[in-house]
């Protein structure tokens, strides 16, 4: 899931497509986790027209998701907010929002 290291040596074709070296008419939209896309920004910043990070929900903004979405059943929010106790390990899922849709 992430871009090999061969793909981010200067020398690639990766990097020659993002600079517009090749196919310079071509609009290209890159995905990736923001730890990962740190180093491949840097090196590409000048060549990139738009450069959008989504950070994802907070603490506050999933007790709100779930406390709007259970809105006619209190007892499914309790019941949500048991389970996200009883099991922490899938708390970290809920902080992209795609995963609470």
């Amino acid at each position: 899931d992430e871009l090999p290291a061969k793909l981010r040596t200067s020398k690639s074709i990766f990097l020659d497509v993002i600079k517009g070296h090749e196919l310079p008419t071509a609009t290209i939209l890159v995905t990736s986790r923001p730890s990962a896309s740190g180093p491949l920004y840097k090196e590409c910043r000048d060549f990139i027209a738009q450069h959008v990070e989504i950070l994802g929900f907070t603490d506050e903004n999933i007790q709100s998701y779930l406390e709007n979405t259970t809105l006619h059943n209190p007892s499914l929010l309790e019941g949500l907010q048991q389970y996200l106790t009883y099991y922490p390990h899938t708390r970290p899922m809920l902080y992209i929002p795609l995963n609470c849709a």
